[in-house]
């Protein structure tokens, strides 16, 4: 995994930076992995009798931003406004979804959400992975800020009819949108968005580990077969 040929700066301290916040990731899905610095120019993973779904998990931990957002959606009057006239409204952006996220709000596959985040994933001061009948989850703690913008847009949302929905967005793509349960949350949010428990566990990794100072992209991939002689 190598720098693009457009990147500037201090290589070296971006590296160790990179490599930091790449070994939190890879560590939670194949806890055997080292991840380390070669040549002063790209980082490796090596994966010791890796598994084809471990290289897989790592590949993805590897290549996500780690950016998640929460977004306000517009109501359903104002989606139907925006279907009918297809002028979106100030302060609204369009996210494409693939399916019908929200149809008993009358929202198909095109998403009307505020512009400005109520929820970054800098603003969480915990983020765990836990399962239990309803599937797995991330259980998240917000600091104080974050915490009281996102109990004020809960209340607007509850006010709704029917209740309103929050985006959850990861790296960019629309992993869920919930409906709002309560006008008040106190700081502890329980994000779903059909994960298993692999799933939820490396997502959870992800936003700990925070951002990769840089995109990363695969270089070379090599299978070493230790059963052959040296």
């Amino acid at each position: 995994m190598a720098f693009g040929e457009d990147f500037l700066g201090d290589r070296h301290a971006v590296l160790m930076q990179a490599r930091d916040v790449l070994r939190t990731r890879v560590i939670a899905v194949a806890p055997n992995a080292q991840v380390g610095i070669e040549d002063r120019a790209a980082l490796f993973v090596w994966l010791p009798a890796g598994t084809h779904d471990q290289v897989d998990r790592v590949k993805r931990a590897a290549e996500s931003a780690g950016r998640l957002e929460l977004l306000e959606v517009a109501g359903p009057a104002e989606h139907a406004a925006y279907y009918a006239s297809e002028s979106v409204p100030e302060g609204y952006d369009v996210l494409k979804c693939w399916d019908a996220v929200a149809p008993e709000h009358g929202i198909t596959d095109r998403l009307l959400v505020a512009k400005f985040p109520i929820v970054r994933e800098a603003d969480f001061t915990s983020v765990t992975a836990e399962g239990d009948s309803r599937g797995w989850m991330l259980v998240c703690r917000l600091n104080p800020e974050a915490a009281k913008r996102f109990d004020d847009a809960a209340a607007r949302a509850f006010a709704m009819s029917p209740r309103g929905l929050i985006a959850i967005i990861k790296d960019g793509h629309v992993q869920s949108v919930p409906q709002v349960s309560s006008e008040r949350f106190g700081g502890e949010l329980e994000i779903t968005g059909g994960f298993d428990e692999t799933t939820a566990k490396g997502l959870a990794a992800i936003l700990r580990s925070g951002r990769l100072p840089f995109p990363l992209k695969l270089a070379a991939e090599r299978v070493v077969d230790r059963s052959l002689p040296k």
